[in-house]
């Protein structure tokens, strides 16, 4: 489970197939769960770099595909091989709920 706002939106309620979008540059990558905020272990795909930024591709065990983007310098320290089991993690206040 995720957390995010709920949107005043009365078509979501409880009970409610949503879809949970949080933007790529708003995805934190790390090695270890920090047992804070929205986390979720996931592997790494492929890494794409154009110019000083990267997007990583990620894909979690139950088949949901997560973008994360960063510059170089945000990630140069963290190596990204793929295949690659990381930690997904953004604050609560980052996602929003749509309907499914």
């Amino acid at each position: 489970s995720a957390l995010a706002p709920l949107p005043p939106d009365p078509a979501i309620g409880e009970g409610v197939s949503v879809t949970l979008v949080v933007a790529a540059d708003r995805i934190d990558i790390a090695a270890t769960r920090t047992g804070t905020g929205n986390e979720i272990e996931a592997r790494v795909v492929t890494m794409e770099v154009v110019g000083s930024s990267a997007t990583v591709f990620l894909e979690t065990a139950g088949g949901a595909e997560l973008s994360v983007q960063r510059s170089l310098h945000q990630i140069e320290d963290t190596p990204l091989n793929p295949g690659q089991a990381v930690i997904a993690r953004w604050s609560q206040d980052e996602g929003y709920f749509l309907p499914a």
